[in-house]
């Protein structure tokens, strides 16, 4: 289970997914969002998804490779998360 703002980020719930993560726990209003984005994946796209990020080393590469794999699908969502992005990436420098 996941409880908090990670479970109602669109981008990080394919990872979560893949990771095996069943229960989101997210604040009403995320609900209908985050219920579209599940049922816009498979199980398999979330595993592979979650494999490669557990071979990046840094933040910003997660967010480039969920970019590059579900980009085509969420691009309004990754316009309102990418200064989201933004902030981890200067984080780990």
């Amino acid at each position: 289970s996941i409880c908090g703002e990670m479970a109602g980020e669109p981008l990080a719930v394919p990872l979560l997914l893949g990771l095996g993560v069943t229960h989101l726990s997210m604040s009403p209003y995320l609900i209908p969002e985050i219920k579209q984005t599940v049922r816009s994946l498979s199980r398999a796209e979330c595993r592979a998804l979650a494999v490669d990020a557990l071979r990046c080393r840094e933040v910003h590469e997660v967010a480039e490779l969920v970019e590059a794999r579900l980009g085509s699908r969420y691009s309004g969502l990754l316009e309102m998360t990418r200064e989201g992005w933004q902030d981890s990436r200067s984080q780990d420098s």
